[in-house]
Parts: C-alpha cells; sequence; structure tokens
C-alpha cells in the first residue's frame, strides 16, 4: 500500500505540474514524471491483491518480474524513451491548462490491456477471497472490489473516453 502511495504521488503531482506548466516542454516533462506512477500502479495493486489473498506465496522471483513486466515497458515507452514518448503525448493549452488528446496507437492499446488485464484479475481474486469463512476477510473483499470496480469505471472515462475526444 506504501508504494501504491507513492505511485500516486508521482501520477497526480505530475498530471498537477503538467496543466499549470507554462509552456508545451515543460507539460511534456511533467506527463513523463506522471507516466512513472500510472505506469506502475496496476502492477503494485495486482501485487498488493495476491498478498491479501495469500497467493502471492506461490510466486518465485521471476513470476515477479512478469507481473512487473508490463509496468516496465509503459516506464520506457511513456516516460523513458523520449522518442517514444513525444508520439505518446498530443498536448493541447487550453483555458484550464494542458490536456493530451490521446493518439490510440500500439502504446496505448499496449497499456489499456495491461491495466484492465491487471483490474479484472484483482477482481477475480477478490472475488474468490469473499467466498472465506472469515467474516473481517470477507468484508475487506467486497470493500475493495467496490473501490477497485468504481476506480476502474470512473479512471476509463476520465484517462481513456473522454482523452480520446
Amino acid at each position: 500500500f506504501f508504494w501504491i502511495s507513492i505511485a500516486l504521488c508521482f501520477w497526480s503531482f505530475g498530471f498537477s505540474m503538467a496543466n499549470s506548466a507554462p509552456t508545451m516542454e515543460i507539460a511534456f516533462f511533467w506527463r513523463r514524471v506522471a507516466a512513472i506512477g500510472w505506469s506502475f500502479i496496476y502492477a503494485m495493486m495486482l501485487h498488493m491483491i495476491l498478498i491479501l489473498t495469500q497467493k502471492n506465496e506461490r510466486l518465485n522471483p521471476k513470476q515477479y518480474f512478469l507481473l512487473y513486466s508490463p509496468a516496465l515497458v509503459s516506464l520506457y515507452a511513456f516516460c523513458i524513451s523520449k522518442s517514444i514518448s513525444v508520439g505518446q503525448y498530443n498536448l493541447f493549452r487550453g483555458e484550464h491548462g494542458w490536456f493530451n488528446v490521446t493518439v490510440n496507437n500500439g502504446w496505448d492499446w499496449f497499456f489499456y490491456v495491461y491495466y484492465l488485464g491487471y483490474i479484472l484479475v484483482g477482481m477475480g481474486l477478490l472475488l474468490h477471497w469473499r467466498k472465506v469463512s472469515d467474516n473481517n476477510q470477507r468484508k475487506q473483499a467486497n470493500i475493495l472490489l467496490v473501490a477497485i470496480i468504481s476506480i476502474a469505471i470512473l479512471g476509463t472515462l476520465s484517462d481513456v473516453v473522454l482523452n480520446s475526444v
């Protein structure tokens, strides 16, 4: 949860700074900083759910690498590689700051599959976890499930659908 909070800090601070940036170059820099957070948060969320549901005990280091590899690919494409990331951001200055219109290329679709896939796997694990006999664990699973469903719907609407228009 600590690392998820750190990822959210990068994501929100980067977007805040990008939105109020005086130039497109500075907005582009801060969008890349924000990508650190949103690249990793879904892998971290799934990792946390694996820990909560005690499914992480079966994972070896290679499987942890596989768990985080889509985040590393996203980080490279949207943050580290300037030659790739410059094509990922279609920044426009509006009356309320800088905003991005999604280009919907292969990198964007890779990220959509990554985040939706990890959310769905996490939801599946939580649905399975709800079947335990411990009432407190069942309540935790229900709260997390409602939170993740809400976040998935609102996040998809704000970050994918609205950025496409």
